[in-house]
């Protein structure tokens, strides 16, 4: 009752602007009684329809600033030279303006205006990831697409759809593919978000993943998080929250999110998953650009990563 009061009043910090001090960063140990060269990744917080990078990022040690060219997101990248069993620190600051999105003028145009406007085939092709493709998402897919039915309309469908199927848990670090979804009892934001950004590919409608974190919660200890975003024919990327929603039905959050808005307790890192990160001369594959991450893969087991975040209202 006092979150539904809080949110009636407007006192919700997530239902108006909010300004954040973005902390990011990562304690790296040798474990090794010999030394290690590495290389570590940073994620670079992108700007977007509702987030504004205030200020240019802040860097303990100067990196070199690079673009991924699948998806444009970008990162921060250090050579390390760690000595036997020492740490060294790598960290970014950047504040960020997150606004709330809120969309009360329902588009009922049909998914025939895609066809008039200009929309990246990326954000509507299969990959490791995104299954537009799979047998089941087709057949689920056949099943909503109804002739007379508005683009507004029929995301929301979907969506309550990919709530009432998917169970909330299991969260891992990376990404679940759609497959793993559609398998798993338990799937965490990551499934939820995939699953439908499936969904919405597969009935033609540009979907994209989005991965960040949490901001405004001081006292939360694991604040990553993965939504997305869907194009309606406006040109107009709606935040979808699917996972948060589904929670919050259930009474498993204190967190609020509903079709149609989203709040300004996101800080979004990047879009897409599945993508080439270039270092010191090499290529590797990754899923996601979200935390921070040690090169070669090699160094891992004898490197302690420990993540250092913050997302500080100002």
């Amino acid at each position: 009752m006092f979150d539904s009061l809080q949110r009636f009043f407007g006192a919700a910090f997530y239902q108006k602007p909010q300004e954040y001090t973005v902390v990011l960063g990562a304690k790296l140990t040798n474990r090794r009684a010999a030394p290690i060269s590495a290389q570590l990744c940073l994620p670079i917080p992108v700007a977007s329809g509702y987030q504004e990078i205030i200020s240019a990022p802040a860097f303990s040690h100067a990196p070199i600033e690079k673009t991924e060219a699948k998806f444009g997101n970008r990162y921060a990248l250090w050579p390390i030279e760690l000595p036997a069993r020492k740490s060294d620190i790598r960290r970014m600051t950047v504040t960020v303006k997150v606004h709330p999105v809120r969309y009360r003028e329902r588009e009922f145009a049909r998914r025939e205006a895609y066809r008039t406007m200009s929309v990246a085939s990326i954000w509507l092709n299969a990959d490791n990831y995104i299954e537009p493709q799979h047998p089941e998402i087709q057949k689920l897919a056949a099943k909503f697409q109804e002739p007379a039915i508005g683009v507004y309309d029929l995301i929301q469908k979907l969506n309550q759809y990919v709530g009432r199927t998917l169970k909330y848990g299991r969260p891992i670090s990376g990404l679940y593919p759609t497959r793993a979804a559609l398998a798993s009892p338990q799937v965490d934001c990551g499934g939820f978000a995939t699953f439908l950004t499936s969904l919405l590919r597969a009935v033609g409608i540009p979907a994209r993943i989005a991965l960040g974190f949490w901001a405004g919660y001081p006292n939360q200890k694991e604040n990553m998080h993965a939504w997305l975003e869907a194009q309606l024919p406006s040109g107009q990327w709606l935040p979808i929250d699917p996972a948060t929603e589904t929670l919050r039905e259930a009474r498993r959050t204190r967190k609020y999110a509903a079709l149609g808005f989203f709040g300004s307790d996101h800080v979004l890192f990047s879009y897409g998953a599945g993508m080439t990160i270039e270092t010191g001369g090499q290529h590797y594959e990754i899923d996601i650009l979200q935390n921070p991450i040690v090169f070669p893969e090699t160094v891992r087991a004898s490197i302690k990563l420990e993540k250092i975040f913050s997302a500080t209202r100002r």
